[in-house]
């Protein structure tokens, strides 16, 4: 398989270990004191937007029924003001749901960007480059140029790949913000962590050596170890001469 491909799949089992482990963590109540705040604030939002869609599949049939002349212009006009009437709001009320679920998830938040660090930072350099799909890839994290790889290394690598610089910023946001701004910060940044994803996988793809954004900033590159060549390239002078 190409090393790029194999760097997405170890990445894709990398994230359904670390997903299954913030999911466990997060329903525990007694770690995650906001959950039951956050189930009651989600319930009620989904509510909302339930009888939003309900009211607006309402007023798109009553608009062809008019047209045939299946409903009279009264009854068509009751449907049409219910529904506006709940859309003038509507911008307003989702803005403060989203904000009340993000005050009720710093917690959840908080317990994710921990895990992101253990696994991809703090663990990935005590296992020498690996994660647990990347050695089932068979895949190394190593230093771009000649040298060891520090834990910065590690963890400058995680904070851009795996959004934690953004969930920092929202954790803050969502603490000193109103909820419009709040609704607005979380919007921009949420973007910028798209494009980020976006553009490490385009690099990765696009780029000679297969770098990514991340790669590039950490000094780092992923080799493929079952390559023989990249594994004796990449290992230090001392074990090289011990090996001879």
């Amino acid at each position: 398989m190409n090393t790029r491909f194999k760097r997405i799949a170890a990445y894709f089992i990398d994230m359904v270990i670390v997903s299954v482990v913030v999911f466990g963590l997060t329903n525990i109540k007694q770690i995650n004191y906001q959950y039951d705040n956050h189930e009651k604030v989600a319930k009620e939002y989904q509510v909302y937007v339930d009888k939003y869609e309900k009211l607006e599949n309402k007023y798109e049939n009553a608009k062809e029924k008019y047209k045939d002349k299946k409903i009279t212009k009264k009854k068509y006009n009751e449907i049409k003001n219910s529904y506006n009437d709940y859309k003038k709001g509507y911008e307003k009320q989702i803005k403060k749901f989203n904000y009340e679920i993000s005050k009720n998830s710093v917690i959840s938040t908080i317990i994710s960007i921990a895990i992101v660090i253990a696994y991809f930072g703090i663990f990935q350099f005590s296992m020498n480059g690996q994660t647990i799909g990347k050695k089932l890839m068979k895949l190394k994290v190593v230093k771009n140029k000649k040298g060891e790889l520090n834990i910065f290394n590690y963890l400058i690598r995680c904070a851009i790949l795996n959004g934690v610089i953004i969930n920092l910023a929202l954790i803050i946001f969502v603490n000193i913000f109103s909820a419009n701004d709040f609704y607005m910060a979380n919007y921009i940044v949420s973007n910028i962590q798209a494009i980020v994803e976006i553009l490490i996988l385009i690099m990765i793809f696009m780029t000679s050596d297969a770098r990514g954004l991340h790669d590039y900033i950490a000094g780092t590159k992923v080799i493929d170890i079952s390559n023989k060549q990249d594994e004796v390239e990449y290992i230090p002078k001392k074990n090289v001469k011990e090996n001879k």
